[in-house]
């Protein structure tokens, strides 16, 4: 995806911490960036990708009276590899399992030998 991206002549900055955003009258983005160096400096974009968690920066920049609540989902993940090849009723009998108690599984065959997972469940607070 990132050699994607780059091919298009996205920029993708490494290394770098966003300080914050700015929401410009032409619905542009302003961005100031701290580099390795600790040089800052603006960047001007239409479009934002930050994966900058929970306690964002950019959210408080941008919507500064959000307020987070935590939903009560939890959810991890994996993938399954079987050298063989997946069984039934994996290989064929594929999607969301739920129990109607709060908690889901699911499951799909991904590339030949390879099954995708996730379990979700519904707790009070986060583990």
């Amino acid at each position: 995806m990132i050699e994607e991206a780059e091919n298009l002549g996205i920029s993708i900055r490494w290394q770098s911490q966003c300080l914050g955003v700015k929401l410009l009258d032409d619905r542009c983005l302003s961005v100031t960036v701290s580099s390795q160096n600790k040089f800052e400096h603006l960047i001007g974009c239409d479009f934002l990708i930050a994966a900058d968690g929970a306690h964002s920066k950019i959210r408080a920049s941008l919507r500064p009276g959000d307020q987070l609540r935590y939903a009560g989902a939890t959810q991890i993940g994996g993938l399954a590899v079987f050298p063989q090849e997946i069984p039934n009723p994996l290989a064929d009998s594929w999607g969301i399992m739920a129990s109607g108690y709060g908690n889901s599984c699911f499951v799909s065959p991904f590339e030949g030998q390879t099954v995708i997972w996730a379990l979700s469940k519904a707790e009070e607070m986060p583990a």
